[in-house]
């Protein structure tokens, strides 16, 4: 699928495997997330250029995920292939996105419960929870309702709303 002149080119840029985790990184550009770059068409990330050289063709709509968690790792023993709900419920479960109160120190899962309870049980507004979680209506209404910090229970008998709209579809 790519000339041999891109795969010496591309080559270039890889180091050894490191000894402590066997991962092979790239030494070329990086962009402001640190993920390895080189272009090629329209494929710009070095893990998926990887890839595809060492295991043939991504689907499209499919991203390339790290078992590793080291962005500039382009071992292909480390590559899979997954959509990008898999990607992200990966870095949850690796604690790589924070979430709640690691996001946001001045608001505890305990502040976000009382809160819920205070709305659902008719004791305070939403503007009132507004200021007292130092957040806009909008997103302070995501909480109460379960749309945003879904990791925290919501009150007996309140069920969570779901977006009003469904999330476009990725169509990459």
């Amino acid at each position: 699928m790519y000339p041999g002149s891109f795969i010496t080119r591309f080559n270039g840029f890889v180091a050894k495997p490191c000894e402590s985790n066997n991962c092979m990184e790239w030494t070329g550009t990086l962009n402001k997330d640190g993920y390895g770059v080189i272009w090629r068409g329209r494929e710009r990330y070095a893990h998926r250029h990887s890839y595809i050289i060492h295991k043939g063709s991504v689907p499209p709509g499919a991203c390339i995920r790290h078992t590793c968690d080291n962005k500039k790792c382009v071992n292909p023993e480390h590559l899979i292939i997954g959509t990008r709900r898999d990607n992200t419920k990966d870095a949850l479960d690796r604690g790589l996105i924070l979430q709640g109160s690691r996001r946001r120190s001045d608001v505890s899962e305990d502040d976000v419960l009382e809160a819920r309870k205070a709305f659902h049980g008719g004791k305070q507004t939403l503007r009132e929870l507004s200021k007292r979680l130092n957040m806009g209506l909008s997103q302070t209404s995501d909480v109460l309702w379960g749309r945003l910090w879904r990791h925290v229970p919501m009150p007996d008998g309140v069920k969570a709303r779901p977006r009003r709209r469904p999330l476009k579809k990725d169509t990459r």
